[in-house]
Protein backbone atom coordinates (compact mmCIF):
# COMPACT_ATOMS: atom_id res chain seq x y z
CA UNK A 1 0.00 0.00 0.00
CA UNK A 2 2.75 2.09 -1.20
CA UNK A 3 0.20 5.57 -2.29
CA UNK A 4 -3.27 6.86 -1.42
CA UNK A 5 -5.07 5.51 -4.77
CA UNK A 6 -3.77 1.57 -3.70
CA UNK A 7 -5.03 2.47 -0.42
CA UNK A 8 -8.30 3.63 -1.17
CA UNK A 9 -8.95 1.15 -3.28
CA UNK A 10 -8.08 -1.74 -0.93
CA UNK A 11 -10.28 -0.01 1.64
CA UNK A 12 -12.99 -0.21 -0.77
CA UNK A 13 -12.61 -3.51 -1.48
CA UNK A 14 -12.70 -4.91 2.32
CA UNK A 15 -16.16 -2.84 2.80
CA UNK A 16 -17.32 -3.67 -0.07
CA UNK A 17 -16.57 -6.84 1.00
CA UNK A 18 -18.05 -6.85 4.58
CA UNK A 19 -21.58 -5.32 3.18
CA UNK A 20 -21.66 -8.36 1.05
CA UNK A 21 -21.17 -10.49 3.33
CA UNK A 22 -23.66 -9.06 6.25
CA UNK A 23 -26.20 -8.69 3.29
CA UNK A 24 -26.26 -12.85 2.40
CA UNK A 25 -25.83 -13.47 6.44
CA UNK A 26 -29.11 -11.23 5.93
CA UNK A 27 -30.25 -14.09 3.76
CA UNK A 28 -29.28 -17.42 5.32
CA UNK A 29 -32.32 -17.32 6.75
CA UNK A 30 -33.94 -18.73 3.50
CA UNK A 31 -30.58 -20.31 3.06
CA UNK A 32 -31.06 -22.29 -0.87
CA UNK A 33 -28.78 -22.91 -3.96
CA UNK A 34 -28.83 -19.25 -5.15
CA UNK A 35 -27.53 -18.16 -1.86
CA UNK A 36 -24.73 -20.80 -1.78
CA UNK A 37 -23.75 -19.49 -5.16
CA UNK A 38 -23.71 -16.00 -4.85
CA UNK A 39 -21.30 -16.03 -1.12
CA UNK A 40 -19.21 -18.82 -3.33
CA UNK A 41 -19.19 -16.24 -6.45
CA UNK A 42 -18.51 -12.65 -4.27
CA UNK A 43 -15.81 -14.48 -2.41
CA UNK A 44 -14.24 -15.27 -6.06
CA UNK A 45 -14.35 -11.67 -7.12
CA UNK A 46 -12.80 -10.64 -3.26
CA UNK A 47 -9.91 -12.78 -4.18
CA UNK A 48 -9.55 -11.04 -7.82
CA UNK A 49 -9.66 -7.78 -6.38
CA UNK A 50 -6.88 -8.52 -3.21
CA UNK A 51 -4.74 -10.09 -6.03
CA UNK A 52 -5.20 -7.20 -8.34
CA UNK A 53 -4.45 -4.64 -5.34
CA UNK A 54 -1.71 -7.02 -3.94
CA UNK A 55 0.04 -7.62 -7.16
CA UNK A 56 0.33 -3.29 -8.22
CA UNK A 57 -3.04 -3.37 -10.35
CA UNK A 58 -1.58 -6.53 -12.87
CA UNK A 59 -3.65 -5.56 -15.87
CA UNK A 60 -4.89 -9.88 -15.95
CA UNK A 61 -6.40 -9.35 -12.33
CA UNK A 62 -7.97 -6.10 -13.20
CA UNK A 63 -9.54 -7.91 -16.21
CA UNK A 64 -10.79 -10.52 -14.03
CA UNK A 65 -12.00 -8.79 -10.93
CA UNK A 66 -13.94 -5.76 -13.59
CA UNK A 67 -15.46 -8.80 -15.36
CA UNK A 68 -16.51 -10.88 -12.24
CA UNK A 69 -17.97 -7.63 -11.00
CA UNK A 70 -20.13 -7.84 -13.82
CA UNK A 71 -20.89 -11.54 -14.40
CA UNK A 72 -21.77 -11.09 -10.64
CA UNK A 73 -24.13 -8.44 -10.84
CA UNK A 74 -25.60 -9.89 -14.06
CA UNK A 75 -25.98 -13.50 -12.08
CA UNK A 76 -27.85 -11.79 -9.12
CA UNK A 77 -30.20 -10.00 -11.55
CA UNK A 78 -30.95 -13.07 -13.09
CA UNK A 79 -31.36 -15.53 -10.31
CA UNK A 80 -32.68 -13.14 -7.56
CA UNK A 81 -36.10 -14.10 -6.55
CA UNK A 82 -37.94 -11.41 -5.14
CA UNK A 83 -41.09 -12.22 -2.54
CA UNK A 84 -44.43 -10.41 -4.32
CA UNK A 85 -45.73 -8.01 -1.68
CA UNK A 86 -49.35 -7.39 -1.55
CA UNK A 87 -50.88 -4.00 -2.89
CA UNK A 88 -50.53 -1.40 -0.72
CA UNK A 89 -53.62 1.13 -0.45
CA UNK A 90 -52.71 4.78 -0.24
CA UNK A 91 -55.12 7.12 0.43
CA UNK A 92 -55.46 10.65 -1.30
CA UNK A 93 -53.61 13.26 0.81
CA UNK A 94 -56.32 15.93 -0.69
Amino acid sequence: LTNWQVALQFAHRNISYVTWLAFLLAMVSGFNRTTLTAFLLINLQFLFAISMVVSGFFLPFVFLDTAMGFFLFAWLTYNLQLKKTPELKVKPAW
